[in-house]
């Protein structure tokens, strides 16, 4: 099972949302064999507890939400994620905790994390250098618009940020130190010269500095970086207070400058903006779970000659926090900034090296990253993704503690 998890940035590469059908099975194969060996599931309190939380939430989400159906819709649909997350893990004999025990840290696995890093490094660079013709060839980028067609490897180039340095210690643990430092180097060439995707760079620059802190400071750095990212889930939507359009003032600069910038860039500071006034007329609760495409004047066209045709938010806000704000109010960005310290903390007592533990944080801080300021919180794929990894997380962590025991 390890060896598929390792596949992940591979397979996102060609299809970012098989994440959804991989995770799919991976539950339904762990669920067979419980029942082939007559194992029942004996969900731990913490997970009933979740389970429970979140239908209560849902539940006054749903009373003040515009749009009630979606609002199910969306807790019936996260429900079934934190049930994946709880089987997988749950108390007793797993399918998973079988394979954790199969495996070893040996030079197959090495080898098979270096085959997919490999790669994905040549679809993204091969994509890019090709101008779209090696995935085109084989329909997988066949858009008329020549943007989408050099984007079509940002999703699965997201995922290669996250997932790379779990794969890199991997590696290092085989083939030594300077093997990992070498892979590195080939991501971060791969991700800053042949992407598109400037989340994959928020990503690599979020994880980098996270790793370096470790590197310096241990395990003090993993309650910064988790305090520092719960302080940013809290205080976002803040510079509200500062200017109703806190973006506009960028806007500005780069209109008196002579600054071009690419038009998703600006177009998002008008989303953020809006997303921000919104927020400011139901900061508590919220507008309702699911609810972001529906808010009123979301759908007008934005006054902007460069952004002819653009929509205030056409679908999601494309920043996690701004969109748990909105549609979750003070309540939900309070649950998501304690669960992230709650995580921090957890990390922070595993029994891991410091060479694993900022693998570990790097990974953690580029999912954030990523998710934060890229894609919506609610993405089948995206959660799904963060699943997958998670899983894999543990296994990390299980051979390094391990190796010390």
């Amino acid at each position: 099972m390890i060896y598929v998890l390792v596949a992940v940035p591979a397979i996102a590469m060609f299809s970012f949302r098989a994440s959804a059908l991989l995770l799919a099975c991976l539950v339904l194969a762990d669920l067979y064999w419980k029942a082939r060996n007559k194992v029942k599931i004996r969900l731990s309190g913490r997970w009933v507890v979740a389970l429970l939380g979140l239908v209560a939430f849902g539940l006054v989400s749903g009373l003040v939400s515009i749009s009630p159906m979606e609002t199910v819709s969306r807790i019936a649909k996260f429900a079934g994620f934190v049930f994946c997350l709880g089987s997988l893990f749950s108390d007793g004999p797993s399918l998973l905790r079988q394979s954790y025990a199969a495996v070893s840290p040996d030079r197959s696995l090495a080898l098979a994390a270096s085959a997919s890093l490999i790669l994905s490094i040549f679809v993204v660079a091969g994509h890019a250098i090709t101008e779209g013709a090696l995935l085109g060839a084989v329909g997988l980028a066949d858009y008329a618009d020549p943007e989408l067609v050099r984007a079509a490897t940002n999703p699965g180039s997201t995922v290669l940020a996250v997932f790379c340095p779990i794969l890199l210690v991997m590696i290092g643990r085989q083939f030594g130190l300077l093997a990992g430092l070498f892979g590195y180097i080939l991501v971060a060439i791969c991700l800053i010269f042949f992407t598109a995707s400037q989340a994959a760079l928020v990503g690599l620059i979020a994880g980098t500095v996270a790793a370096a802190l470790v590197v310096l400071f241990e395990r003090k750095a993993v309650l910064a970086v988790g305090w520092s990212a719960a302080s940013t889930v809290l205080c976002l939507p803040v510079m509200r207070f500062f200017h109703d359009t806190p973006l506009a003032s960028f806007r500005d600069f780069l209109a008196q400058n002579g600054i071009d910038v690419p038009r998703a860039t600006l177009h998002r500071t008008y989303i953020y903006d809006y997303v921000i006034a919104r927020i400011a007329e139901n900061p508590l609760l919220g507008w309702g779970l699911g609810t972001s495409r529906f808010l009123p004047g979301g759908r007008d066209a934005i006054p902007d000659p460069r952004l002819s045709g653009s929509e205030y938010l056409p679908l999601h806000p494309h920043n996690s926090i701004l969109e748990i704000w909105v549609e979750t109010g003070f309540v939900g960005a309070t649950v998501v900034a304690l669960l992230t310290l709650w995580g921090s903390f957890w990390l922070s007592r595993q029994a891991i090296d410091k060479v694993e533990l900022a693998a570990l944080m790097f990974a953690v801080s580029a999912y954030l990253g990523v998710g934060f300021f890229a894609y919506s919180a609610w993405s089948s794929w995206w959660i799904a993704t963060g699943i997958l990894f998670i899983v894999t997380c543990a296994f990390l962590i299980r051979q390094g503690s391990a190796s010390k025991s």
